[in-house]
């Protein structure tokens, strides 16, 4: 079941005129279209599954009411108990310095023109800006399925069932919930701090890293990536492995960032999206960190369903052995030139499917078409920015290579040849 409630109440946040009968607006269509799509799934969903779906969503939306309706009494309560015991046994938001509410609505707050230096402390092209979330609970329990389950028609029935609210949303909201381009970038909390205050040595080295204020401190040390290695991808062709780089944020303020190297290998490939239809090309990237036992499995693709609104998809699936390494939430991928460069973000709107797995559809506008292929095609590195269900905030970097530019390159043409 997709979880629609950042989804949606980013949606409402978003609407430039915010009233009962604009919200109720959302509200129909997005019932509308999740129905649709919900009937148009091949196999068919049962209707025991369908009913499911419309559930959650009308409980989100009374979720999103509840929080808009105006307060019953004008003077404040009493604490509650449990506010009381938090606040006497220190559990203070205060002392969280990542965090910054609101759910998944500030992954994609950097987008197509918005200049780089206004960003705030953290990530490059909205890495600082992954939050918490509104809700602490603890991550739910994985269900990990067999990787032959996940293949196939039923993974791709299962994306475009979570996935195509979302992306139908975005579309409704306008191109301020696609990338926010005209909107000058917030001031986040982390800058709030009083004059003569400096970041920590680790929150200067960290932030040096992966893309925030520059500062004096030096930068940690290069991590030794895994030396290139042969692959041998389905068909015989051997593949060359390129640099990959995982930067992880340290439990402790003054120490630098850990580095691991890992290694990526891309290659382009076909599959076949149902009966009956023709082979589609893609283009893959496995990103290994075997130190830290951590994986990205990542397929660039053409968009086919003409009710998403997105040119292309990305496909995320993360594997790892480590549960404090689950990934919780992904921003858009972003592209540079080098390892130590900032990124720029494509144009698009991460969707968080199930756990570790994550779908990023790419603005269909013809500006961001043509911007987000340059992207592609120039930029020698790509980063994901991540954060792990421990609320920890992770980068992982890796190179294209000249595999990956032929992989790109290829499947960019293919491509094109299509629309």
């Amino acid at each position: 079941m997709a979880d629609y409630y950042p989804l949606l109440s980013r949606a409402v946040a978003g609407l430039p005129d915010n009233t009962p009968e604009t919200r109720r607006a959302i509200y129909d269509r997005a019932r509308v279209v999740l129905l649709q799509q919900l009937r148009a799934v091949d196999p068919p969903l049962s209707e025991a599954d369908i009913e499911r779906e419309q559930i959650a969503l009308d409980d989100v939306i009374a979720r999103i009411e509840n929080e808009y309706a105006p307060p019953l009494y004008d003077d404040p309560l009493e604490p509650r108990f449990d506010e009381a015991v938090g606040a006497t046994a220190g559990y203070d938001d205060d002392r969280d310095p990542y965090r910054s509410g609101g759910g998944y609505g500030e992954i994609d707050r950097y987008g197509p023109g918005d200049d780089q230096s206004a960003e705030p402390p953290g990530m490059p092209g909205g890495y600082g800006a992954l939050p918490r979330g509104e809700d602490e609970r603890p991550a739910r329990p994985r269900l990990s399925p067999s990787r032959g389950a996940r293949d196939g028609g039923e993974r791709r029935r299962t994306l475009i069932v979570a996935g195509v609210l979302a992306l139908a949303i975005a579309a409704i909201a306008g191109t301020a919930l696609w990338l926010r381009q005209e909107a000058p970038a917030p001031v986040p909390d982390q800058a709030q701090t009083e004059p003569g205050e400096t970041p920590t040595e680790g929150e200067a080295k960290f932030n040096d890293r992966i893309g925030g204020p520059p500062s004096d401190q030096a930068p940690p040390a290069q991590p030794q990536p895994q030396p290139p290695q042969q692959a041998t991808p389905p068909g015989g062709a051997v593949a060359v492995s390129q640099r990959a780089i995982l930067y992880e944020e340290t439990g402790d303020a003054n120490q630098a960032p850990r580095a691991t190297g890992g290694r990526a290998v891309w290659r382009l490939d076909t599959v076949n999206p149902g009966e009956g239809q023709p082979l589609e090309t893609v283009v893959r990237a496995e990103v290994a960190v075997p130190e830290a036992g951590f994986t990205l499995n990542l397929t660039f693709r053409r968009n086919t369903d003409a009710t998403l609104p997105a040119s292309h998809t990305v496909e995320m699936t993360f594997e790892e052995t480590d549960p404090q390494r689950a990934v919780r939430e992904v921003g858009v991928p972003q592209l540079k030139t080098d390892e130590g460069a900032r990124g720029t973000p494509l144009a698009g709107l991460p969707v968080p499917v199930t756990s570790n797995f994550f779908l990023v559809g790419l603005s269909n506008l013809a500006s961001d078409v043509e911007r987000n292929t340059e992207l592609l095609r120039s930029r020698s590195w790509m980063d994901i920015p991540l954060r792990y269900a421990s609320g920890r905030r992770a980068v992982l970097a890796f190179e294209k290579g000249l595999s990956g530019e032929q992989a790109l390159e290829a499947a960019l043409r293919v491509w094109a040849g299509q629309q």
